[in-house]
């Protein structure tokens, strides 16, 4: 699974996963309102998440790539 963190067609933040040549949004509509958020839940709910993934999609080629995790801590 690859995940990033990427501006929507909307302007917004958003964080999702590849699928081929798309990105599947997961966020920030999900439960978790950021990338960091949704890797520390629990596997299973991070399982859930993925089986139900329906968000927004575009084509990987058209998206605005974002620091993967947008404020790091301590480097």
């Amino acid at each position: 699974m690859r995940y990033l963190s990427y501006r929507g067609a909307d302007g917004q933040s958003r964080f999702g996963f590849i699928d081929g040549d798309e990105v599947v949004a997961l966020g920030p509509d999900g439960a978790a309102g950021s990338l960091v958020a949704f890797l520390t839940q629990a596997p299973e709910a991070i399982a859930t998440a993925l089986a139900r993934a329906g968000g927004a999609r575009q084509k990987l080629a058209d998206t605005h790539y974002l620091p993967v995790i947008e404020k790091p801590g301590k480097i």
